[in-house]
């Protein structure tokens, strides 16, 4: 039960909160696991970042493109050239989008096989650690 300090803040018994083994010993055993966490952590905000910029980027260059539509609607003599200009227009689009979704999926794939890999090798390392453990 925590004991209460007059104002002050509540103090609550330390001697159950050591584990059994030891600190040296629960450290030991779990760093390969926190190794493999602190990696995996890593590779997600690297990735994560990538996967921003790079759609940033692709969302600034759309926005460009489609800001430029009501200028060349504006432009056009006949009603041909405006269906011309939304054609091209939307198959620009449809174009671009399908590049951008396959750069995104590449860098994904990318991420995950990395991903993979380190947890691969980490999880070896804690099987060897357990092994030299028992």
């Amino acid at each position: 039960m925590p004991k209460q300090i007059a104002n002050g803040p509540t103090q609550w018994p330390t001697a159950n909160l050591m584990p059994p083994l030891g600190f040296d010993a629960l450290m030991s055993m779990t760093q390969p696991a926190l190794a493999a966490l602190a990696e995996f952590n890593g590779k997600l905000f690297d990735s994560a970042a990538q996967f921003n910029a790079e759609w940033a980027e692709f969302l600034s260059r759309r926005l460009q493109e489609d800001m430029a539509v009501p200028q060349r609607i504006a432009a056009c003599k006949s009603p041909q050239d405006a269906q011309q200009v939304y054609v091209e227009y939307w198959r620009t689009a449809f174009a671009q989008y399908q590049e951008e979704m396959g750069r995104l999926t590449k860098m994904t794939e990318t991420f995950a096989k990395q991903t993979a890999s380190a947890m691969q090798k980490h999880a070896e390392a804690i099987k060897d650690e357990s092994r030299l453990a028992a």
